[in-house]
């Protein structure tokens, strides 16, 4: 049990959580928030959303603490339409 347990814990040693929040878009027909992220030298995804939700928060998990992240954040509306990125946020190594 003690070698499992060694394990575990050496591993989650290496995770990182981020966690955000941010101003609520005051358009009327907003209907959430999409937050992105992406690895230094890579480009967004803009299909694969690391986070989609109603909240102004959010955290996310489990980021490798050897590299570097960069984030930005949309605001959609009811009709689907998406807003430009926000602020670029970044996470150096």
């Amino acid at each position: 049990i003690l070698i499992i347990l060694f394990f575990y814990l050496a591993t989650s040693g290496y995770a990182l959580n981020v966690a955000f929040q941010w101003d609520k878009n005051t358009d009327p027909d907003i209907a959430g928030y999409r937050v992105f992220c992406r690895e230094k030298g890579q480009t967004y995804d803009y299909t694969n959303p690391s986070r989609e939700g109603s909240n102004t928060a959010c955290t996310i998990y489990n980021l490798d603490e050897s590299k570097s992240y960069y984030f930005v954040s949309r605001s959609f509306n009811t009709n689907g339409l998406e807003s430009v990125d926000s602020n670029e946020l970044f996470l150096e190594a």
